[in-house]
């Protein structure tokens, strides 16, 4: 009886999400750093990270697979993109008795250029995107574990005399199951809030569902993930990563959602130090690279 609440639960997400998400339309999108990934493993995985357990960055993916964090976890991260803009992310986890927690903070930054109708350059200008997110993941029973987490969103536009800012809320929520052997399986509804609020423009926040798998076997871990959003029908995510020895971790990845994408990177892990590396090419706009170090204490 338990295994069949198990299947129900999980069915009854898989099809409510997606009219969650639509029910009012396709459309242009607040709190664009919701969809800039922080994580340098995520990305070298293809982004693909919802049915992973354990990460710490789970409270940004799937809060759900926080509940197997256990002791102290610590990362920092920085992504260099294109176009002199960046972004940095301190995520920290740990548990707390049996409720593993988390909480991230992303910003990204950027400098811009306002521009006549004839293209003629009026002044540089600079934008800021904050997010704070909160998050806590436990076992609801068996092999099921739930997990939820509450996002602070901030955007800032610095134009000297008639500056420009915006704040919203939103919610995550997810489910995750253990499978037979290695094999976890998630789904999560993310960005569940009110409009972001720009001046007297309102823009809905891009919602989004996901259902994912990983698979463990030996010395690799297969990845994948589909999902729904305002600004796309359906994407595709997956990637592999492989145990080269108990020190290094090779990982590549691939998705499709606006377009196809290929990325790779690796990971180091001495003693309770960790190190990842993502490289992430944009195809005409350069290449994106992204750099995390992390902590178990």
């Amino acid at each position: 009886m338990v295994i069949n609440k198990k299947i129900l639960i999980f069915v009854f997400i898989s099809f409510i999400a997606p009219r969650m998400l639509h029910s009012s339309g396709y459309g242009t999108t607040g709190a664009q750093i919701v969809n800039l990934n922080s994580s340098a493993r995520s990305s070298a995985l293809g982004y693909a990270m919802g049915a992973v357990d354990g990460d710490p960055s789970a409270v940004a993916y799937n809060p759900a697979g926080l509940h197997s964090v256990r002791g102290h976890h610590a990362r920092l991260s920085h992504l260099i993109y294109f176009l002199d803009s960046g972004m940095s992310a301190l995520t920290y986890a740990q548990n707390i008795g049996k409720i593993g927690t988390g909480i991230k903070l992303k910003i990204f930054s950027t400098e811009d250029t306002e521009r006549d109708a004839q293209g003629e350059k009026i002044k540089d200008f600079g934008i800021r995107f904050t997010q704070v997110s909160f998050g806590a993941g436990s076992v609801l029973t068996g092999n099921l574990a739930g997990g939820a987490a509450m996002k602070i969103l901030a955007e800032s536009y610095d134009l000297k005399e008639d500056p420009v800012s915006a704040t919203a809320f939103a919610f995550d929520l997810g489910l995750q199951i253990k499978g037979m052997g290695g094999d976890y399986f998630g789904l999560a509804v993310r960005n569940l809030g009110p409009e972001m609020k720009m001046e007297a423009a309102k823009t809905p926040l891009d919602r989004k569902a996901s259902l994912a798998g990983a698979h463990s076997m030996e010395n690799y871990i297969f990845v994948w993930e589909i999902s729904t959003s305002r600004q796309y029908s359906v994407g595709f995510q997956a990637g592999v990563e492989v145990e080269v020895s108990d020190i290094f971790k090779m990982r590549v990845g691939g998705n499709y959602i606006t377009g196809i994408e290929f990325m790779g990177g690796f990971g180091i892990g001495w003693d309770r130090w960790k190190f990842d590396y993502a490289l992430v090419p944009h195809f005409d706009m350069g290449l994106a690279h992204r750099v995390s170090l992390g902590a178990v204490f």
